[in-house]
C-alpha cells in the first residue's frame, strides 16, 4: 500500500508540473506576441474602424500585397459543406444567411475587383470580439454570392477548413512546416487555425493589427487533460493516505 502511495505522489506531482508547464507555456507566448507587436505608423486604423463598422476594403486590401498569399498551390477548391455555417449582421442577432450541411461551396473565391485578399468565404477578417469573423458568405456551386460583410464563427469555420485539408493532402503537407515554424505541433487543430487566420498574420506581421484569435487559449486540451489526471490522482492519493495511517494506527 505504502508503494501505491508513492507511486500515486510521484505521479501526482507529474501531472501538477505539467499542466503548470502548459499554462506557463501559452501565457509566456502570449506575452511575446504581444510585446513584439509592432504598430506601423501611419497604418490603417484597423482596430478603431472594426469596433465601429466602418471597415474601408480598399484600404484594408492594401495590406495584402501580391506577394502575400496562403499558398503558392492550386488545390481542390469546390467541396461540400461538412456542417451548417451561419452568418450574422450582428453578434447578437439571429443568422441573416446560412449555408446548409451538404451545400456545395467555393472554398477560396477570386476578387473581381483584382484584389488578392477576396474577404470572401475562408478568407475572412479578424474583428474585436474573440471567435468571431468578418467575410462575405461562400460562393455556392450554383453562382449564387453575396456581397454584404458579415460577422461569422470561427468555430463554424473550423470544419470547412478540416474538410479541404481532408480533400487536399497536398496542401496539408506543405503546411506542416509552416506550422512548425511557429513553434507549434502540425495537429489537426492548428493546421487548420493556420489556414483561418491567414488575415490575423498578415495584419500582425505589417503592424496594422493585433488579433485576440492569434493568442493561444491558456487552458488546451493537454493541459486540461493533465489537470483532471492531477484531481484524480490527489484524490487516489489521499484515499490510500488515509488508509495506510489507519493501517498504522492498529
Amino acid at each position: 500500500m505504502k508503494r501505491i502511495r508513492v507511486t500515486l505522489l510521484v505521479l501526482l506531482i507529474v501531472s501538477a508540473l505539467a499542466s503548470v508547464g502548459l499554462i506557463f507555456y501559452n501565457v509566456s507566448c502570449n506575452a511575446q506576441l504581444r510585446s513584439r507587436f509592432a504598430p506601423k505608423a501611419g497604418a490603417y486604423p484597423y482596430a478603431q474602424a472594426v469596433e465601429k463598422n466602418e471597415l474601408d476594403l480598399d484600404a484594408v486590401s492594401a495590406c495584402f500585397p501580391d506577394d502575400v498569399a496562403l499558398l503558392a498551390y492550386d488545390f481542390r477548391n469546390t467541396l461540400e459543406a461538412p456542417s451548417a455555417i451561419s452568418f450574422y449582421a450582428d453578434v447578437k442577432g439571429e443568422p441573416v444567411r446560412t449555408i446548409e450541411k451538404g451545400e456545395r461551396i467555393e472554398f477560396r473565391t477570386g476578387d473581381a475587383a483584382g484584389r488578392v485578399f477576396s474577404f470572401r468565404g475562408i478568407e475572412t477578417l479578424p474583428t474585436d470580439k474573440p471567435g468571431w469573423r468578418l467575410a462575405k458568405p461562400f460562393a455556392t456551386a450554383g453562382g449564387e454570392t453575396e456581397d454584404a460583410l458579415l460577422y461569422v464563427k470561427l468555430d463554424d469555420l473550423a470544419p470547412v477548413a478540416a474538410r479541404w485539408l481532408k480533400e487536399n493532402p497536398g496542401a496539408e503537407k506543405a503546411l506542416q512546416g509552416l506550422v512548425r515554424a511557429q513553434g507549434l505541433l502540425p495537429t489537426k487543430r492548428n493546421l487548420c487555425r493556420y489556414v483561418l487566420l491567414f488575415a490575423d498574420r498578415t495584419l500582425y506581421s505589417r503592424g496594422v493589427f493585433l488579433s485576440a484569435d492569434l493568442q493561444r487559449p491558456v487552458l488546451t486540451p493537454a493541459s486540461i487533460l493533465c489537470l483532471t489526471a492531477a484531481v484524480l490522482l490527489l484524490a487516489a492519493y489521499l484515499l490510500v493516505n488515509r488508509k495506510v495511517k489507519g493501517a498504522d494506527g492498529r
